[in-house]
């Protein structure tokens, strides 16, 4: 469930947002590949930062956008964090035999969004995010031991969602830059055409 939802979220949505931005998705793709492999076996946002930064200049990002939102996202974008939490309440629930209602779910989803924006992009940190969710679902603490056993294969998963939405998201910004920079020159354009008439 955890590398689906991930999988749903780097070849879905992502590739949705890029597209509404004018992003060629597969060339962008090819050209984060290492920063999204080191993610992935590393675990850490963080420690994969200094290949994001040079991914980022690949992908045709500039570095004034990349050095400001790469080191914001790997500390605060935590994408595969937050479906992380979700998937593990979720599997708690099961666990303790609790059926969680629609109203339930739904604060799962706004108190892991918020849980992830605090948790460290660093490996192992998630279990510690995972405590302060279950709490919040009335689910004992316990059972994040029992997720102990396997957070390194689920928090490669969920790493490498979270460095590649952090470079989603600068290539975004940076785009929208490109286009400000765009009209504000063809606005300059037209100011000095009509000031020669």
């Amino acid at each position: 469930t955890s590398y689906l939802g991930v999988i749903i979220l780097v070849g879905v949505a992502f590739p949705i947002m890029m597209k509404v931005f004018g992003i060629k998705v597969i060339q962008f793709y090819k050209n984060i590949k290492e920063a999204a492999f080191t993610s992935f076996v590393t675990s850490s946002s963080i420690g994969t930062l200094p290949v994001t930064i040079k991914c980022a200049e690949k992908a045709g990002i500039g570095e004034r956008v990349a050095k400001l939102t790469l080191p914001i996202g790997a500390t605060v974008n935590m994408n595969g964090t937050a479906i992380r939490f979700g998937v593990a309440v979720i599997f708690a629930a099961e666990i303790m035999g609790m059926t969680l209602s629609t109203p339930e779910l739904a604060t799962i989803v706004i108190i892991g969004t918020m849980a992830a924006i605090g948790t460290a992009g660093v490996p192992g940190a998630g279990l510690i995010g995972m405590s302060i969710v279950f709490t919040q679902a009335g689910l004992p603490i316990e059972i994040v031991a029992l997720t102990a056993g396997i957070n390194i294969l689920v928090d490669m998963i969920f790493t490498f969602g979270n460095v590649v939405g952090d470079l989603v998201g600068a290539k975004i910004v940076d785009q929208t830059e490109k286009w400000k920079g765009d009209t504000i020159e063809e606005s300059q354009v037209i100011v000095t055409s009509e000031a020669v008439m």
